[in-house]
């Protein structure tokens, strides 16, 4: 009678460039499967939401934190602390989400939702929660997709941008304020090159770095010297150039070539980072003389990225979210703390995360729901890993590839020549991945 004998072999690549596994006696062929850990291509959080969603290097989406209306894509209404798949594998290339629910878009152009369905904000003609991915109604082909607290955002290569979802104060931008639960154009014949929402707001930008806006005004989160909501898009004052644009919930950010961080609308947590706590209705310079390359805003602070990969944060700090080891809130920037250099960052709703180049992904502050992704629920006000070693399951870990292999008895094979799998990014830095590598083989 035969029996199944299993062998594992666990860390980065480096690590793993010298175990060698001796094939036994009467074994002609093994079954490896090649397991990653952190393997985050893409992060996405919201202002409001108390979930992540993450897409792995081959463009699967992971989730975590709040399930409840199906928020997380399982097709289950239940909370998780470690992600878990969306239902589906389709090779998404970017995702966006809100408060409840999450736009993801494919690589050829198509864009699906899950999630809470109130004003119709998923976008497939109904007002349906779904807790599995739905196609986006109206046969059309986006190249970003951008998710509200209520209402998202699909923009196409023409520069024409459609809206969906709550129409409060004007948020569609399409001169009403009725709500739509499939797209319709943005007002006033726009041409966007990017698009980013908040909470009944939404900030796009052109090509020549004008920065527009359009819905709610309430402390002057449009950046339009008024306080006055608007139904179709206005231009943000000030004759500012911006290379990105960030919306939190009631404020929004806008970066410019020269790395400076200009911020406007509501200030009381101190998330302008102007070393005030006042609220503005134009753009106001981030205090500090810091040169930024990105920019994330969320529900009551601000975070940004230096080249060098330090994360400075501001705003309100009560839960640690700006992760600088402390829970005071800051008026200016601060350093997120742990010497980490991060290649993207996202903030959420009181937390943040980041990923370094090589796929490994933190987060830090509110951790309720498990939202931070470690497992626990445990509030951290310094960067923590998410899927940390000590919970190394099948369940916290990306199937990179499986195959079985003929072997040789008696020959001894370098573990490290399994790692050698296809990734959707091929530009990015995979020898810092902590891999898990399972030989199987009958006996």
């Amino acid at each position: 009678m035969s029996n199944w004998a299993v062998k594992t072999f666990e860390g980065t690549r480096s690590n793993l460039s010298s175990p060698t596994w001796v094939c036994p006696g009467n074994v002609g062929a093994v079954r490896v499967s090649v397991y990653v850990r952190n393997g985050f291509a893409l992060l996405a959080a919201n202002s409001h939401g108390t979930a992540q969603v993450v897409l792995s290097f081959d463009g699967r989406a992971y989730s975590v934190g709040t399930g409840t209306s199906g928020a997380l894509g399982d097709n289950t209404a239940t909370s998780k602390s470690f992600f878990v798949p969306v239902v589906g594998s389709r090779g998404y290339r970017t995702i966006a989400t809100g408060t409840s629910h999450t736009i993801a878009l494919q690589g050829n152009g198509v864009a699906w939702a899950w999630g809470l369905n109130t004003s119709g904000r998923l976008g497939d003609n109904s007002i349906t929660t779904r807790s599995t991915p739905v196609q986006v109604t109206g046969a059309l082909s986006y190249v970003a997709v951008a998710a509200g607290l209520t209402h998202s955002h699909g923009l196409r290569a023409d520069g024409n941008l459609y809206s969906w979802g709550d129409a409060a104060g004007g948020a569609l931008g399409d001169n009403t304020l009725v709500a739509k639960s499939s797209p319709v154009l943005v007002g006033g014949s726009h041409s966007f090159t990017s698009v980013v929402a908040g909470s009944a707001f939404s900030v796009a930008l052109k090509a020549n770095g004008e920065a527009w806006s359009w819905g709610t005004n309430t402390d002057g989160r449009l950046g339009d010297n008024s306080v006055a909501s608007k139904s179709t898009p206005v231009l943000v004052a000030g004759s500012h150039s911006f290379t990105s644009i960030a919306a939190g919930s009631t404020h929004a950010l806008g970066l410019k070539a020269n790395g400076e961080a200009w911020a406007w609308g509501l200030g009381t947590s101190g998330q302008l980072g102007d070393n005030t706590s006042a609220s503005k209705s134009t753009p106001v310079l981030v205090a500090g003389s810091h040169s930024f390359v990105s920019i994330k805003a969320s529900l009551t602070h601000s975070i940004a990225l230096k080249s060098n990969g330090e994360a400075w944060a501001w705003g309100l700090g009560t839960s640690g979210q700006l992760g600088n080891s402390s829970t005071l809130s800051r008026s200016t920037p601060v350093l997120v703390s742990g010497s980490l250099s991060f290649a993207e960052i996202v903030a959420g709703n009181n937390f943040c995360a980041g990923i370094l180049a090589n796929g490994i992904g933190y987060a830090w502050g509110l951790n309720t729901a498990g939202r931070l992704g470690d497992g626990t629920a445990t509030t951290r006000s310094s960067p923590v890993l998410m899927f940390p070693h000590s919970q190394m399951d099948r369940g916290g870990l990306f199937l990179l590839n499986q195959n079985v292999i003929p072997v040789t008895p008696g020959t001894s094979y370098n573990i490290s020549r399994y790692l050698n799998a296809r990734f959707a990014s091929t530009d990015l830095n995979l020898n810092g991945l902590y891999y898990v590598v399972v030989l199987e083989y009958s006996t």
